[in-house]
């Protein structure tokens, strides 16, 4: 008998939830619907496990477990899907703002890898990294419009330099001279790798810095330069 009083106190339940919401799915439950149809099934279960049915005379001893049972579906219901738990989670694990959106669109999360570089003693700005995986280290140069390797560099990267095409006219420091065109397979500062980037090879001796123009900076996310720092964001 209390098994059988349980099942229909279940099934009216699910049944007031589905009349409730017409019939539809279960994501168009909101509100006291919702809050009442589960109190009412989480009260039969309570019955079940405490015997409370099997005297019809102590049914008011559900009147007290009822009202909590009801209170804290209700609080669940009404109250927790109107916390917003991303600028929480967010600020936790120190994700930046358009980190959070992501997240929040449903979107997966895109490290952000930067590097930060102090201006050197000349007032430049000096990067130190590799290009095809051979060690180099890079003039920034906002003003240059590609990458320029010396010869040198350009040697130790792979680059035969001697079927090279020096036809470019390129403007350096040490005057006007020439380069040639070449596509590096790959160029790492720090943490940032730019695959496939086209650059310049130097005529020998007229290149004193490799140097880091805008065919690197352009492919960034976002680069600044604040004070004595400028910072690359890939």
């Amino acid at each position: 008998m209390l098994g059988w009083l349980a099942l229909v106190s279940l099934l009216l339940g699910g049944l007031f939830v589905y009349l409730v919401m017409g019939g539809g799915g279960l994501e168009a439950v909101t509100g006291w619907p919702m809050a009442a149809g589960v109190a009412l099934m989480l009260l039969a279960l309570y019955a079940v496990a405490t015997g409370s049915l099997r005297d019809g005379g102590h049914i008011r001893r559900l009147i007290a477990p009822a009202a909590v049972i009801a209170a804290l579906t209700a609080a669940i219901v009404f109250f927790f899907p109107k916390i917003d738990l991303i600028p929480v989670l967010s600020r936790l694990v120190g994700a930046t703002d358009e980190t959070a959106a992501n997240v929040a669109a449903g979107a997966q999360p895109q490290s952000l890898k930067s590097v930060r570089i102090r201006r050197n003693a000349d007032g430049q700005f000096i990067a130190r990294g590799d290009v095809n995986g051979m060690p180099a280290s890079f003039l920034i140069d906002t003003g240059a419009s590609t990458v320029v390797l010396k010869q040198s560099d350009a040697e130790h990267a792979g680059i035969d330099t001697a079927t090279l095409a020096f036809t470019v006219p390129l403007s350096t420091a040490n005057g006007e001279t020439k380069a040639a065109p070449v596509r590096l397979r790959n160029v790492t500062i720090g943490s940032i790798r730019i695959e496939g980037l086209e650059a310049l090879v130097a005529a020998p001796g007229s290149l004193n810095e490799n140097l880091l123009g805008m065919t690197f900076l352009r492919r960034l996310r976002h680069y600044e330069l604040s004070g004595d720092f400028i910072t690359l964001r890939e």
